[in-house]
């Protein structure tokens, strides 16, 4: 069984088999739980959200076309890493990341609807 509460810090979360669950996506989510019979857990939104700073794009000209190349610095937003705590956040963030933090997760497989949204993820990943 799964609880919504708001941590010392102020965030919402979700404890699940004893470990806390903190979504810094901008949206609230929904992961089939391994452990209550198959039931949708639903997500939170933290109320922080997990961001990629990005500095203006790195612009050169081949064959007189502009070629654009994105330019990131660090991530605003991801707290400092908690024993017992997973933060869930975008895959571009994750995959930023590149497994530097065991912590920090996103959704995996996604099940979606005709039209393309996501109804719930079956599992969490890390960097692609």
């Amino acid at each position: 069984m799964h609880k919504v509460f708001s941590r010392p810090d102020g965030l919402k979360a979700v404890v699940q088999d004893g470990q806390c669950i903190v979504n810094l996506t901008n949206h609230d989510i929904k992961i089939l739980s391994p452990l209550d019979g198959g039931a949708l857990i639903e997500i939170p939104q933290s109320g922080v959200v997990a961001r990629i700073d990005r500095k203006p794009p790195d612009i050169e000209k081949h064959a007189g076309f502009p070629v654009v190349r994105d330019v990131y610095g660090g991530i605003s937003g991801l707290p400092d890493e908690v024993d017992g705590t997973m933060y869930v956040v975008s895959g571009q963030v994750v995959n930023l990341l590149n497994d530097s933090r065991s912590d920090v997760v996103a959704l995996g497989k996604q099940v979606r609807n005709g039209g393309g949204d996501t109804l719930f993820a079956t599992d969490f990943r890390r960097q692609y």
